[in-house]
């Protein structure tokens, strides 16, 4: 259960008067649509690079939890493909240095086979982690790269306005 005080709901009060004096002013004007501030303040809708932000943010993590997640299962395959020739040749020289020549596929392939499988699933162990890395990791970096720079622009252009 929310308790408030009267303090809290005379603050929540001016904060509504605020807003209706600011649309009562805005209609005195004749201005349809408020600053940017006042907008954001006033409840209306996201600017459209905010919106093309997010849709971005969302495509990203989708793809870059695809990219991430491939590259990891792609240097497991490698990885496994290397042990398993490792193995293969193990074998095959252990037979050859028992004076016998031929490649019974019984004693060289059939006990790497088995090890492939599981070196596989070793070598891929925790590679969801490597798409959520890939997919999530640049979405904040990015949103406050892109903000420093709005604000560094900003910045820049206010120093050439003439007052």
């Amino acid at each position: 259960m929310l308790i408030f005080n009267n303090d809290d709901l005379a603050i929540g009060a001016v904060m509504l008067d605020e807003v209706r004096l600011t649309r009562d002013a805005l209609d005195r004007l004749g201005k349809s649509t408020p600053s940017p501030i006042l907008a954001a303040n006033m409840g209306n809708k996201m600017s459209g690079w905010v919106r093309i932000g997010i849709v971005l943010s969302v495509v990203w993590a989708l793809v870059g939890g695809f990219l991430g997640n491939n590259a990891v299962l792609n240097e497991a395959a490698k990885l496994t493909s290397a042990q398993l020739d490792i193995c293969v040749s193990k074998n095959k020289r252990l037979l050859h240095s028992k004076g016998d020549d031929s490649e019974p596929y019984d004693k060289i392939w059939t006990p790497c086979w088995a090890e492939h499988t599981k070196n596989f699933m070793t070598n891929v162990e925790g590679h969801w982690w490597a798409a959520v890395i890939v997919g999530l990791a640049p979405i904040p970096m990015t949103w406050l790269i892109v903000y420093m720079l709005v604000g560094l622009y900003r910045w820049i252009r206010r120093g050439f306005v003439r007052t």
